[in-house]
Parts: structure tokens; C-alpha cells; sequence
């Protein structure tokens, strides 16, 4: 969002990620009174972040983002996504095999979208929340558990980094190949519940199942 942006050209090199943390949520905080105080709580303004701080060679995960060290892959999932998204493909799967030819896939509604969807703004309740397996770190104005914070100290080393959101199913060492896999998935398995399976799929509207993003750079 460009509230965040704006907030990190503003912030000192010095700054560290509770203090960031902090800083945003506050601008969100002012924004939310401001803009939308009767809004349904799941509906509030809310993002998440993957920091790269060049001062303490830290990268910071706030919320379901990813990245890539050196080839290695990190991620910061939410439970409550893979267990719905488990039930979603459960559904789907169920329908597809209800109809003449199994490997046809469901068309229309997305049955298994619209049954998991009020659970997805229940299971916003675990936002921020120091909930064993079910809590997750989201900006939104409330305070972040450190517990939920993820943190990749790095050394001193040279290294290649890419930071990117979950709209990406799978990372790889350059854009290209990373959109030639995403790609991949959205002829075969447009709806995202075999091959990888996520709690929606692309809609004739949209060119994928999420949106996305992808930086990479070197250190």
C-alpha cells in the first residue's frame, strides 16, 4: 500500500522492525478512525511486508509473504489458508467427480470458494494474536507479537535475494522462470485445487489467482 511505502522513505536507516511495526500500525490506526470506524473488523485496512534492512542486514516477514536466500526458500504461511484451502480442494475434487467426465473441471460457481469464504473472515480473529498455530502477523493498527515476526539475520557474505508476496506459488532465481511456472499452473489447474491449491482461484476477471509480487536483488 502506499501508506507503507511512503512510511519507510520516512524512517531512518536505524529503524528496527518493532519500531517500523510501530510506525505503520500507527498510520494505520489514524487512517481506520478516520476513514472507516464502522467497518466490519475483517474489512478493515490491513497488508503485509517483507523488509530488507540494509542496516542490520535483516529481512523481516510481517504476515504471508516469501522469499528466496541463495536459492533457499522461506515463507510465512497462515494455518487457517492451508487448512481452508484442504477443504476447498476437498470440495472442488467432490464436484468434479459428481459430473459426467472426471476430468472435467468445475465451472460457474466456485462451490468450494463460497462454502470456505465466511470461515476465511471468521479466522481473521487470529490476526495479531498469540495463538498456538493459528495466529498470524498482519499491519492493521493492533500490536504484532514478536512470536510472529519472522527475522533472517544474514551475514556478511555476498547474497542474492528475492522477496515476493503469496500471489507466486512457487519462487524461482529470476522473474521469468517464476511466471513460466505460475503460468504453467493457470492452464493446467486454473482453479488452484489439485496441483497447488490455495483458498481461491483466477476468476474470468483477473489474470491469476492473487496478486503479485516480485524483487530481486543482490547483497
Amino acid at each position: 500500500m502506499e501508506m507503507v511505502r511512503q512510511r519507510i522513505k520516512q524512517l531512518p536507516p536505524q529503524t528496527t522492525v518493532y519500531q517500523f511495526v510501530d510506525a505503520v500500525n500507527e498510520d494505520f490506526l489514524e487512517k481506520w478512525r478516520s476513514l472507516s470506524p464502522l467497518r466490519p473488523y475483517e474489512q478493515q485496512f490491513q497488508a503485509v511486508a517483507a523488509v530488507y534492512s540494509r542496516h542490520y542486514r535483516q529481512i523481516w516477514l510481517i504476515g504471508d509473504c516469501q522469499l528466496l536466500i541463495d536459492g533457499r526458500h522461506h515463507e510465512n504461511p497462515k494455518k487457517s489458508d492451508s487448512v481452508l484451502s484442504e477443504m476447498r480442494s476437498l470440495i472442488l475434487t467432490l464436484h468434479e467427480s459428481r459430473s459426467n467426465d472426471p476430468n472435467d473441471p468445475p465451472t460457474g460457481e466456485d462451490e468450494g470458494r463460497s462454502f470456505i469464504l465466511p470461515w476465511i473472515q471468521q479466522a481473521c480473529r487470529f490476526a495479531n494474536r498469540n495463538i498456538p498455530d493459528y495466529g498470524y502477523a498482519v499491519l492493521n493498527g493492533e500490536p504484532v507479537p514478536e512470536r510472529l515476526l519472522r527475522i533472517f539475520q544474514l551475514d556478511e557474505e555476498p547474497h542474492e535475494i528475492v522477496l515476493a508476496s503469496d500471489g507466486y506459488p512457487w519462487l524461482e532465481s529470476t522473474l521469468e522462470q517464476t511466471e513460466d511456472r505460475l503460468q504453467k499452473q493457470l492452464r493446467e489447474d486454473p482453479l488452484c485445487y489439485k496441483q497447488y491449491r490455495s483458498t481461491k482461484g483466477r476468476t474470468a476477471q483477473a489474470g491469476s489467482f492473487d496478486d503479485r509480487t516480485y524483487v530481486k536483488f543482490q547483497i
